[in-house]
């Protein structure tokens, strides 16, 4: 669970307009089989070392693994829920700065991210008929 960093693999308009480093939180531990992703046909867009893939896309499908939508304490909600559930748990990786607060990292690179869903897989791709 944290604010992971991710690097854009494969350009694609999609991406268009990111930063070199772009924020992604993830609040599982989860995976992916990259290899069977490659041997798919998707296209990796987004991806970190810790976190793995986080954007895949094919001719007309996005998946987001990560969550570019969360709220600025949404992961600290999940974190205190947890934290009633189990012992011992790592704080959220990548999220608090020095004095322990949340720190919103992610919203610009969300706001791009789903502009350009919005504007290259939606809006420029639907048929326009009368």
């Amino acid at each position: 669970m944290g604010v992971f960093e991710n690097k854009i693999i494969e350009s694609d308009l999609l991406v268009s307009g990111l930063d070199d480093v772009v924020h992604i939180p993830h609040s599982r531990h989860s995976g992916i089989d990259e290899e069977a992703v490659k041997k798919s046909g998707l296209k990796i867009l987004l991806a970190g070392k810790q976190s793995g893939i986080s954007v895949l896309k094919d001719e007309k499908d996005v998946f987001i693994l990560g969550h570019p939508e969360y709220a600025k304490d949404t992961l600290l909600l999940e974190y205190e829920r947890d934290k009633q559930k189990v012992q011992t748990i790592q704080k959220p990786y990548n999220y608090f700065d020095d004095d322990n607060n949340p720190m919103l990292s992610w919203r610009s690179s969300a706001s791009v991210l789903f502009a350009n869903w919005l504007n290259f897989c939606v809006y420029q791709d639907t048929p326009f008929v009368l």
